[in-house]
């Protein structure tokens, strides 16, 4: 008999952006109650934003690290930028909350720039202290996602007053991060160190400094991000080849009774055996409009009979595509070309 906590599994996700004020310092927030589901592993991709999960029932268990510290488990974590992923362990039950920091508003919400947590996991409470409990406690006792997102609001205007000044990411620093993040990491190194008036060498130092990586790394970790999303997007948002689209606009037959009609397959090379050109006209066919494009016997011919075959042309006065090929010609004229040319010339 199978268990009923398994067969009615639960989903309940919120997102919610930060209070005014914070955007420089949070990206967004996102709670989840998964239940029911079998226990496995997630795998923590890299992103532009800092981590910071906070677990409510039970637990986060961080099997593998992204840079290779030996496993953990946190009742509030803290993870910097990293390059490859790391590999978070779950049970039947997973309640928390996950939450996006700006790389350049670590100063203000951790008291530390962010290289200083590049590519490690730590717990919370060495970032925040007793903080970290407190904040961890009284979202335990909230009843709803609302007052859970109010409660982090609270939280982070409290840090970002109470923190003392430290001195802002350098301008160039924060140019440079934007201008990567604006274009998806599609911007070249040299020409973002150009833009800047700054040589390369001196950019990834001072680049690296404030978020933990280099300017090629950070680039490489937005253009993945960029293509994940583009992947998990929905498919409208999809740009499709053009075979696929065209595939997509007619069906192909089914078997009776399955009642799925799959996309037409795209469109194979070479001609059936019923409309081969030695047995009917192309041209005809083409100037009365019976087939497409797509069915030239320039673009479906079989390579290999593709120098040898020449389609009979239109009737003379109808325009008509044109279904055949010039013969080759060398690009030197011969003896008896060079002969006609001096005779053109002598009688001028």
């Amino acid at each position: 008999m199978a268990d009923p906590a398994r067969a009615d599994p639960v989903v309940d996700v919120a997102t919610a952006l930060p209070g005014p004020g914070l955007e420089r310092f949070v990206h967004r927030y996102v709670g989840y109650r998964l239940e029911g589901f079998e226990p496995g592993l997630h795998q923590a991709l890299p992103s532009r934003h800092l981590t910071v999960i906070i677990g409510l029932d039970e637990p986060v268990d961080v099997a593998a690290m992204p840079d290779g510290q030996a496993p953990a488990s946190f009742t509030a974590l803290a993870a910097g930028l990293h390059a490859r992923p790391g590999t978070i362990a779950y049970g039947i039950r997973q309640h928390g909350l996950h939450l996006e920091l700006t790389p350049l508003g670590a100063r203000s919400l951790l008291g530390l720039p962010a290289a200083e947590l590049a590519s490690q996991v730590v717990d919370l409470s060495a970032v925040w202290g007793r903080r970290a409990d407190l904040l961890a406690e009284r979202l335990c006792h909230a009843t709803s996602w609302d007052e859970r997102f109010t409660v982090l609001d609270t939280a982070f205007a409290a840090l970002a007053a109470d923190r003392p000044q430290l001195a802002p990411p350098p301008a160039e620093v924060a140019q440079a991060w934007s201008r990567l993040v604006d274009t998806h990491g599609t911007l070249e190194v040299g020409t973002l160190a150009h833009e800047l008036g700054w040589s390369r060498r001196h950019l990834g130092e001072r680049f690296r400094r404030e978020p933990g990586l280099t300017p090629k790394v950070v680039a490489r970790v937005l253009r993945f991000e960029r293509a994940r999303q583009l992947l998990t997007a929905p498919p409208p948002c999809r740009r499709w080849p053009r075979w696929r689209r065209r595939a997509a606009s007619t069906t192909r037959p089914t078997s009776p009774g399955s009642g799925t009609s799959w996309p037409a397959a795209p469109p194979r090379r070479g001609w059936p055996k019923s409309s081969h050109p030695s047995k009917t006209n192309p041209s005809r066919q083409a100037h009365s409009g019976t087939h497409d494009d797509d069915q030239l016997p320039n673009r479906q011919f079989p390579r290999r009979h593709r120098a040898h075959h020449r389609s009979p042309l239109p009737a003379r006065g109808v325009a008509g595509p044109a279904l055949h090929r010039r013969p080759h010609r060398h690009p030197l004229p011969g003896r008896r070309g060079r002969l006609r040319g001096d005779l053109r010339r002598t009688r001028r």
